[in-house]
Order: C-alpha cells, then sequence, then structure tokens
C-alpha cells in the first residue's frame, strides 16, 4: 500500500497541472496519475480555466494540449516570463496534432521538454510525467 501523503507534506510533491480539453482524456490521465500515486495534479480544461490556477498554485510541471489558436504558446510564454505563481524552470510537455518547423523553433525557444503528437498514449503521458517528477527530486538539493 501507498504511503499517505496527504497529510506529510515533509518532503515536496512534485505537482503538475494537466490542461486537456478532452474530458475522457483529462479524467483518464487524472485518475491513473492519482491512483499510482505518481505526483499531485490538477486539471483544467482549457487555458482559460488554468490561468486562474496558475496565479493560486505554483506547478513543478505542466501537459498543455497546444491548441489551434496559440493560447497554449503564449501560456507557456507566460510561464517563463515570470507571470505566473509556478518557477520559470517549469517542466513543460505539449500535445499537439501537429507541428511545423516554425513550431519546433518556438518550442525550443520556450524550452518545451517534450512534445507529444495526437493520437497518443496514455501511458506516454504517464511516463513523461514520471520522467519529470524524477528529474526534479534528482535536482533537488541534499
Amino acid at each position: 500500500m501507498a504511503p499517505d501523503r496527504s497529510t506529510d507534506r515533509s518532503t515536496k510533491r512534485f505537482s503538475l497541472l494537466l490542461v486537456e480539453p478532452c474530458s475522457i482524456v483529462r479524467s483518464t490521465i487524472t485518475s491513473v496519475a492519482r491512483s499510482l500515486d505518481i505526483v499531485d495534479i490538477q486539471e483544467a480544461p482549457s487555458i482559460e480555466a488554468a490561468a486562474p490556477l496558475l496565479h493560486a498554485h505554483a506547478f513543478d510541471g505542466l501537459v498543455i494540449a497546444l491548441g489551434d489558436d496559440c493560447a497554449g504558446l503564449a501560456l507557456i510564454k507566460r510561464i517563463r516570463d515570470g507571470s505566473t505563481a509556478s518557477p520559470t524552470t517549469a517542466a513543460v510537455a505539449i500535445t499537439t496534432q501537429s507541428v511545423d518547423q516554425d513550431s519546433i523553433a518556438a518550442l525550443k525557444r520556450l524550452e518545451v521538454k517534450r512534445v507529444l503528437l495526437k493520437p497518443f498514449k496514455v501511458k506516454t503521458i504517464l511516463q513523461t510525467i514520471t520522467a519529470f517528477a524524477q528529474t526534479a527530486r534528482h535536482n533537488e538539493p541534499s
């Protein structure tokens, strides 16, 4: 049985925000991540719904559905510019239907760590989230 970390905050848990418009995908990822006790995860159905969460909470990582309107890129830029409560170095992965050379260049400038092309397996996102959390644990000061 996994230890109850809901009351033990002596070790900081990796916190992640999932921004995904598809409710089935969003709830599946959130449910599995919680049941496996991978990270503390919050979810938002849209970039607009994510904005207040990003001002109220500092997230160590984010998985953001990019969308067609570039709102996802603008959100990542706000994080990198320090306009949210999250660290400017927060790990970011995006999900998208496709990428072109211009998109790749923009994503590199914004230090996006992982690009997941749709359709993707839930397992792939969970592996990405796990890798983000493990990297953060290894980078913590002793």
